[in-house]
């Protein structure tokens, strides 16, 4: 399935989930801002105008609870701009390579990458860059590709590996989750780790 239908299907996803945050998403940006930004990096992605042109992150962050932000585990979406700050400072200090755009935050330092380097084995696919969690400094892939991942979110709202609680807060089943994502996701290392 096609990246805009994905996204479509996850957003009512969320609402019949009763995902708690969809007001907080901001609406998307056209496709000409978002190539034009992404062309001050030197980064071309027709995934990435996709995604920028169905939301653009989560509004206003830095004055909200980090868990009631989160789309699905781990993984807060960054407006398009936090994300250029993001790739810029992680750049600037040799955090991970260039082309590896952030898309996603836990909040608490770890990023969802996508690789738009056409000259990496990992082009394409969603890679995590969480230290304290694979214990290396190099960003480990966690999705096969961006249409995968939303696939595997989806599926793990479906199945009960994420829901939320009366608070708002997403709630995780680590084991099916482990699973989903293992079976979704073959070629991505990070589910083959003991995490």
């Amino acid at each position: 399935m096609e990246l805009s239908r994905l996204l479509l299907l996850f957003e009512r996803d969320l609402a019949q989930f009763k995902y708690p945050y969809l007001d907080i998403l901001q609406i998307g940006l056209s496709p000409d801002v978002v190539t034009k930004r992404l062309s001050t990096l030197h980064i071309s992605s027709d995934l990435l105008v996709i995604l920028y042109g169905w939301r653009n992150g989560v509004l206003d962050m830095d004055n909200r609870v980090i868990g009631q932000m989160e789309l699905f585990a781990r993984a807060i979406m960054l407006p398009l701009e936090n994300a250029i700050e993001h790739y810029d400072y992680a750049i600037t200090n040799d955090m991970w390579k260039e082309k590896l755009f952030p898309i996603f935050t836990s909040g608490g330092g770890d990023f969802l990458l996508f690789d738009a380097n056409e000259q990496n084995q990992t082009v394409g696919q969603i890679l995590t860059y969480s230290p304290s969690v694979t214990l290396s400094e190099e960003p480990v892939s966690i999705y096969d590709d961006m249409n995968t991942m939303f696939e595997t979110v989806i599926e793990c709202y479906r199945q009960g590996a994420y829901r939320f609680d009366e608070s708002g807060f997403i709630e995780v089943d680590y084991q099916i989750e482990q699973q989903l994502s293992q079976s979704k996701n073959p070629n991505s290392e990070y589910w083959k780790l003991d995490n």
